[in-house]
């Protein structure tokens, strides 16, 4: 038979005074917790002095009973226009999430039991709640009732069910689980007898957990200091994939750490002294409710860390910024450090005093350095000079301390290079140079030097820093004074091969001047005296890395000349060597420049450059032994057709004979119907003729498919262009090539002898066989019978129009 007992704690006009608190619940440590039923507010009860505190709110009136979840979270539904939903608070934050609609209404009922979430509306129905999603089935209706059900009980557990998604713990460099606590021996704080003390999880009775004795505070702590270390375990026990902190170990006491006053309780796996975090509190914030910012918790950190460096913390974990490397992570602000964990490493690096002033100065987990990969540690230079040494490595670099200097930071490349930066500092420290000398080397490691240079005979070459966060420098990185650093001498401009240039300069991972300039992230403009000829072809041959420029400036008159693309670094000359053929549009003396770019690694440059014989005619009576017309005339067709259409064979036949393939031995007008024969493969009705085969069709037209097929029949490949840009490259690089246009009054009259041009005429091709000294087109027209011309560019675009096409002949 059950002996019922009750005690009156309190009148309920009390616990509902400013509220309808219809609500109630006990937590699985036994505290009482209501809601509003009006309002939504949360509260939490103190059944023996009546006291109520809220804690929360749903944000909306309180539909039904309020259950527990585990030890820190509270289910409850709440009330809504179509359909009620299932919500969920956080009792150490307050903070309240919707987990979903119910799809019902009137749901008064809540219970978790064994791990499933059930209700009951208001008409008899029992639902099933899925936790995730807030979904509800039906699963039976109550039979036998007459009223209405306003409530359901359950049972408190710790245990409870997952609701929502838990942060997940990365896979790479994950620290292992302390080996699984027995029961009996899991403890958690509770607040019992005025005394803070341990009870078993299970709450077995007895004298002792494991052998150790209860634990008693003398000095005990204010509730407010409990409700913080219970807030701060509940939020940080396991925050964004960082690892449990255990098991308390100890009780919540008075300590002097970092020569402050604080309340610290430490974490361990099963009670031992193998610690895994602590909660630290300052006493003088004892009274504060603001926990997020009082109470915090260190991961991984025994009771007798670096408090003597880093002081004590100043906040909870703080995301942040990614590293350039691509990494995220957390951190924790110290008074005098800072203690990073991240995801790649999983685990808590600190610094601090002069380390965290150098890393701060360069931007923290965002700055080039990135996160901290080891703690400070001690380090043994060759030589110690005199000095206590410790380095911090990070992502991207260290930090080196030394006792009489402080800290200094330097990228994995100066210090694996071992040259730069680097040597500069060490330099400096051998000659007993003082912090602020150092730091003033260091951020300007290099005076401005000048050699003496002799354009004329070698290459004056001035040198410049630039930003390795741009990729490339700028292409007029000489116009920034600022990042002058040296006027060095390279050498003669001519090599040891008797060509003009400069012999390979290879730096491997030094720089032309060793200390006194960068290893890398250093650009040269570099220039000396060269002789060029218009109507000739050079060719440059270069090897660069990394990247480079080639142009020239005519000394008297200043005229730029570019035989690269202007303003672009060219990066296509690493290991073999990359031919530029160039031309100057003037004959003189012409300040022969190179620009040269060095990013990282290795460096090296090496150019020469030759003239290239011509295959084609600089003038017009060059041509006169290339030139053929379209019909008959004693000079230049004389078994010719008295009429034709063959302006398209006979320029093809022109390019041919220029070129050198035209087959020995054949007549003007054997050539010009053995290009038609080119030109139409499928044709049947080709014949032989002086030992070649020809097509004679005077009548026939053809076209630009006509053309593009003899060029590649006869041994070349065409290619189309249309500026006068790629017209001048294309006979620079001796390619001659056939333009399409119309002829016109305009165009005859422009000849020398107008009455010598053919009649007839519309769409017509022309011969491009080359170009003079003096820039003029040499124009072989198979229509004019005076033979090759020498035009203007004026002159020639008469003819080709503003959207006329030229092919080429190219047998490269």
């Amino acid at each position: 038979m059950l002996r019922p007992f009750f005690q009156i704690l309190a009148p309920l006009a009390t616990l509902t005074e400013n509220g309808a608190r219809s609500q109630l619940t006990f937590s699985p440590d036994g505290k009482l917790y209501a809601a509003d039923g009006d309002t939504g507010n949360l509260f939490w009860i103190d059944p023996r002095s009546t006291q109520v505190f809220q804690i929360g709110s749903l944000g909306t009136g309180s539909s039904g009973d309020l259950v527990f979840n585990g030890e820190y979270e509270i289910l409850a539904i709440a009330r809504g226009e179509i359909s009620d939903r299932l919500m969920a608070v956080d009792i150490s934050t307050g903070k309240a999430r919707t987990i979903g609609d119910l799809g019902f209404q009137d749901v008064l009922g809540l219970a978790l039991t064994n791990g499933v979430l059930s209700a009951y509306t208001s008409s008899g129905q029992k639902l099933v709640i899925d936790p995730q999603t807030g979904i509800a089935s039906v699963q039976e209706t109550v039979a036998g009732i007459t009223g209405q059900i306003w409530g359901a009980a359950d049972n408190p557990s710790r245990s409870g069910i997952v609701v929502g998604e838990l942060p997940q713990i990365p896979q790479t460099g994950e620290l292992p689980d302390p080996e699984p606590i027995p029961q009996e021996r899991q403890t958690t704080p509770v607040y019992l007898d005025q005394t803070y003390r341990f009870q078993t999880a299970d709450r077995a009775s007895g004298d002792a957990i494991g052998g150790v004795p209860w634990w008693q505070v003398s000095d005990r702590p204010p509730q407010n200091v409990v409700n913080a270390f219970r807030w701060a375990y509940s939020e940080r026990h396991s925050d964004n994939g960082v690892p449990r902190m255990g098991a308390p170990s100890g009780p919540i006491r008075l300590q002097t750490l970092a020569g402050q006053r604080v309340w610290v309780q430490e974490f361990a796996t099963g009670g031992s002294f193998n610690s895994r975090g602590l909660i630290v509190m300052r006493e003088s914030d004892s009274n504060s409710t603001d926990y997020n910012r009082t109470a915090i918790a260190l991961f991984g950190e025994p009771l007798g860390w670096r408090v003597d460096l880093m002081g004590l913390p100043r906040s909870n974990p703080i995301p942040a910024t990614r590293s350039p490397q691509g990494t995220d992570g957390w951190y924790i602000p110290f008074e005098y450090g800072s203690q990073h964990w991240t995801r790649q490493n999983f685990a808590n690096k600190s610094i601090w005093r002069d380390y965290q002033a150098e890393y701060e100065r360069l931007g923290g987990s965002g700055g080039w350095l990135g996160f901290p990969t080891y703690d400070p540690e001690a380090y043994s230079p060759p030589n110690t000079y005199g000095q206590r040494w410790e380095i911090a490595r990070f992502e991207g670099g260290v930090i080196i301390w030394g006792s009489a200097v402080g800290a200094f930071s330097f990228s994995w490349q100066d210090v694996n290079s071992n040259s730069g930066k680097w040597r500069q500092f060490w330099n400096a420290i051998a000659q007993g140079r003082s912090r602020d000398e150092i730091r003033t080397l260091l951020d300007n490691p290099y005076s401005v030097f000048r050699e003496n240079t002799n354009s004329n005979t070698g290459w004056a070459t001035n040198v410049y820093r630039w930003d390795r966060n741009q990729g490339q420098p700028p292409a007029n990185f000489w116009d920034n004074t600022a990042n002058f650093l040296a006027t060095i001498n390279l050498g003669s401009n001519v090599r040891s091969d008797g060509k003009k240039g400069i012999n390979l300069q290879d730096w491997r991972d030094g720089s032309p001047r060793g200390d006194r300039l960068p290893s890398d992230f250093f650009a040269m403009r570099s220039y000396t005296s060269a002789y060029f000829e218009a109507g000739k072809r050079y060719r440059a041959m270069v090897r660069a890395d990394d990247g480079y420029q080639l142009f020239a400036k005519k000394q008297d008159n200043q005229r730029w000349v570019h035989f690269t693309p202007e303003n672009q670094w060219q990066t296509d000359a690493y290991g073999a060597y990359k031919e530029v053929v160039f031309d100057v549009p003037e004959t003189g003396w012409y300040d022969f420049h190179f620009h040269h770019y060095e990013g990282g690694g290795n460096a090296y440059f090496d150019l020469y450059w030759e003239e290239l014989p011509s295959l084609l005619p600089t003038s017009a009576k060059q041509a006169e032994a290339f030139f053929k017309l379209q019909f008959k005339h004693s000079k230049y067709n004389p078994t010719g057709p008295s009429y034709s259409n063959n302006c398209g064979p006979a320029s093809l036949a022109m390019l041919i004979k220029t070129l050198g393939l035209e087959p020995p031995g054949i007549s003007i007008e054997t050539s010009i119907d053995h290009a038609r024969y080119l030109m139409f493969p499928d044709d049947p009705n080709f014949s032989e003729k002086e030992g070649v085969r020809v097509l004679n069709r005077d009548s026939a037209y053809t076209g630009d498919g006509n053309m593009r097929v003899g060029i590649q029949r006869a041994g070349g490949r065409a290619e189309e262009y249309s500026t006068w840009n790629d017209l001048d490259h294309s006979l620079m690089e001796g390619k001659p090539l056939v333009a399409n246009g119309r002829i016109s009054s305009k165009w005859r009259d422009q000849f020398p002898e107008p009455t010598l041009y053919g009649s007839g005429g519309d769409f017509h091709y022309i011969a491009v066989l080359g170009k003079t000294p003096n820039g003029k087109y040499i124009v072989a027209d198979p229509m004019y019978k005076g033979g090759p011309v020498e035009m203007t560019k004026n002159q020639l675009a008469v003819f080709r129009g503003e959207n006329a096409r030229f092919l080429t002949f190219t047998t490269s």
